[in-house]
């Protein structure tokens, strides 16, 4: 259960930090409670170019094989938009589709759903696309 334990801060140093959270997205909130110790649901956000990429995902399987999961598509994303510079979230999620397929040697991948968003910051203009998950957009003032 050591192991276990050290791997649940292993997967939450991988999670961004609140502190850049709140400068990229002020008015926000994260609800995460895994099932397991570990988990292969995980948020993650960058900026890139004036841009806000951020996700919010969930990999097959609870426990180590999601953990194991949600910490190579973190690494990928890293380098996907940190490294490659990929900031539209259709390109995003296709080559995470295709490294992960690639890595795990996978003929299909359908260990991924995820929620995917730019907010470019400069046309207050937001994309998206989903894996599995759709966009739910609160306007300001008509939460009840």
């Amino acid at each position: 259960m050591s192991s276990i334990r050290y791997a649940r801060n292993i997967q939450k140093a991988f999670l961004p930090a609140p502190d850049l959270l709140d400068k990229l997205l002020p008015d926000n909130f994260v609800f995460q409670k895994p099932k397991d110790i570990v988990s292969g649901d995980f948020y993650w956000l960058t900026e890139k170019d004036n841009t806000i990429i951020f996700t919010v995902a969930d990999c097959t399987g609870h426990g180590v094989p999601g953990a194991f999961m949600s910490l190579l598509s973190v690494t990928m994303l890293n380098e996907i938009v940190n490294m490659q510079g990929i900031t539209h979230p259709d390109e995003i999620a296709n080559r995470l589709h295709s490294l992960v397929n690639h890595s795990l040697n996978y003929s299909k991948m359908d260990g991924l759903d995820l929620t995917l968003c730019a907010l470019d910051k400069s046309k207050r203009k937001i994309q998206f696309t989903g894996a599995m998950n759709h966009l739910v957009h609160i306007p300001r003032g008509k939460w009840r």
